[in-house]
């Protein structure tokens, strides 16, 4: 089937798997279905919810706020610098045809960054993005309808086993076990992940006590680091509704109260740190 002209199963690379009986959904309409008759209604943007409900109008994820805060933010080209890094590390290795997920893809701005840098090596790709918010796939459809979105756990992504040459995890939850599963023997996993002054002048305009993030190593069970980058730089921010931007697609803004939250209403430029580990690993053990 293809919606807006792109392949979206039944391809060598791009299955998805029904995630309450794990066999293969085939598309079907509007719909995939799988030989169970489980159904999965594809959106007006090409998406599919595969996410199991766990109660009546529980939300999941990011909210169509922390989506919009983020989508804004990105597209200033604040992270571009990061995005560089990224797609840099990735064409080091990729394939001629490779499969690539993005656990945890967000509105999609590094998906899509990495498509593009793919395709200028000459080389082709299919990319699913999986998130567990609705509001991050509808954004990401809407930023590209190259990208597969499928609204689901990535602590359980509905693909089979060794499927993947590469793995996305960017300022998402890691799941080790399940990472390792879906991608192929000698598949790779890229991860990025702040660093411990990361956002430390927002965060002393808002707290009292401005902490510094946890120190992380990157070390990963059944991952072996390959490359590893480290990218820092300063940005001077003179646009007051960026810097509410940025504030509200962290989790630093809904874990603030209104009072602290008010303190930037009235600041016009912040000079920002911004501060990131990148991580290429090997996919090692069986």
């Amino acid at each position: 089937m293809r919606i807006n002209g792109k392949l979206l199963s039944g391809s060598e690379h791009m299955i998805l798997l029904c995630p309450i009986c794990k066999q293969r959904l085939v598309a079907d309409g509007q719909s995939y279905r799988c030989q169970n008759n489980h159904s999965f209604d594809i959106s007006r943007k090409g998406a599919v919810n595969l996410l199991r409900s766990s109660g009546k109008g529980k939300h999941h994820g990011d909210d169509k706020r922390m989506v919009r805060a983020r989508t804004d933010f990105l597209n200033q080209g604040y992270y571009d610098n990061l995005s560089n890094v990224i797609c840099d590390m990735i064409a080091s290795f990729i394939p001629e045809h490779s499969f690539v997920i993005d656990a945890g893809c967000g509105e999609g701005k590094y998906s899509l960054d990495v498509i593009k840098r793919i395709e200028a090596e000459g080389k082709s790709t299919e990319m699913l993005g999986v998130d567990i918010s609705k509001e991050a796939i509808s954004a990401l459809r809407s930023r590209s309808k190259e990208i597969m979105g499928v609204v689901s756990s990535t602590a359980s992504i509905p693909v089979p086993d060794s499927c993947a040459d590469l793995l996305l995890n960017i300022f998402s939850p890691l799941f080790p076990k399940e990472f390792h599963r879906v991608l192929k023997s000698n598949g790779k996993m890229l991860r990025v992940i702040p660093q411990e002054k990361h956002l430390i002048e927002l965060k002393e305009v808002v707290y009292e006590k401005a902490y510094l993030n946890p120190h992380d190593t990157g070390e990963v069970e059944e991952f072996e680091i390959k490359n590893k980058a480290e990218v820092n730089y300063k940005v001077d921010i003179t646009n007051q509704n960026d810097i509410k931007a940025l504030f509200q697609m962290t989790p630093y803004y809904y874990k603030t109260g209104e009072k602290d939250q008010n303190k930037l209403n009235d600041l016009d430029s912040l000079s920002i740190t911004f501060s990131f580990g990148v991580f290429l690993y090997d996919r090692v053990g069986t």
